[in-house]
């Protein structure tokens, strides 16, 4: 994805929300470019793990907005909107029951 695709994109975000989408396309345009530079390259088994782990939570999340109650859907997006890190959500969505 070219810089100007990403900025061209984000143009229409708004409010709170648009620019924390910005400040994650930028780190990770400026991370890309790190590790292009750098010439590092990820091992396919830790891009592999990763991506299992996101679907995982992906799942998990999708389970908890389809079939949770209202009370706990409406915590966990309050608690989304806080302003909780990645970390935090998803550490959040593992310890829902399923």
């Amino acid at each position: 994805m070219s810089a100007q695709f990403a900025a061209s994109d984000l143009g229409s975000k708004e409010g709170l929300a648009g620019d924390k989408l910005r400040r994650k396309v930028s780190l990770a345009e400026s991370s890309f470019g790190a590790t292009a530079v750098d010439n590092q390259i990820v091992p396919s088994e830790y891009i592999e793990t990763e991506f299992q782990n996101y679907h995982s939570l992906l799942i998990q999340l999708l389970g908890i907005i389809s079939h949770g109650e209202d009370k706990d859907v409406s915590s966990m997006i309050s608690f989304i909107r806080s302003g909780a890190s990645d970390r935090q959500i998803f550490d959040f969505i593992k310890d829902q029951p399923r």
